[in-house]
């Protein structure tokens, strides 16, 4: 699978969204689909592709912290770990440095299989930074990793509760919870 990101560019019709070229098909995506694209490929172990539709979307608006957060997920993934650090230390450069070493040593723990240890640092990261809606996402995933379906579609619902507006995380973790409701009960 291919993901040409090199040319993409904001649309023609209002400028907020982004075609991307993935194998044979273009794609026009705006923030909020960005976001649930690459969150969808995260999930699916398609961290390179993954990656390529974060650093398009950070291209066209390097002000977007979430993406950049999804960034540095798929950097740890792919084991490039100064990367991940380098993104990590720009985004929370506000005097949240604690926070940023916290979720670097989640994505790391996660990166190398260490669940017990990347879910223990994501809900210290949670408690450090309440507000950010990429958070609870990322919680909820590593909840949901471990087969804790009442604490992952808890943290999807912060997500959710925390995106104003419907905004690009609440997109992402509203997918995951319609996932969730769909699947059989054992």
């Amino acid at each position: 699978m291919v993901c040409d990101t090199s040319d993409s560019s904001p649309s023609e019709e209002d400028g907020s969204s982004l075609t991307l070229r993935i194998g044979l098909h273009t794609y026009h995506v705006g923030l909020e689909n960005g976001v649930a694209l690459a969150h969808v490929l995260l999930r699916a172990e398609k961290y390179d592709l993954a990656a390529r539709v974060c650093e398009a979307m950070l291209r066209h608006d390097a002000s977007a912290f979430q993406v950049a957060i999804l960034l540095a997920c798929c950097k740890a993934r792919l084991q490039e770990y100064a990367d991940c650090n380098r993104i990590l230390q720009a985004v929370f450069a506000d005097g949240k440095g604690h926070v940023a070493e916290h979720l670097q040593a989640a994505l790391v723990s996660q990166s190398l299989g260490m669940t017990a240890d990347a879910l223990s640092e994501l809900v210290t990261v949670a408690d450090g930074a309440p507000d950010l809606p990429i958070i609870w996402l990322l919680l909820g995933d590593e909840y949901g990793a471990v087969g804790d379906c009442y604490n992952a579609a808890a943290c999807w619902r912060r997500a959710i509760d925390r995106d104003v507006h419907n905004g690009p995380v609440a997109l992402a973790a509203q997918r995951e919870l319609t996932h969730l409701e769909e699947k059989p009960a054992s």
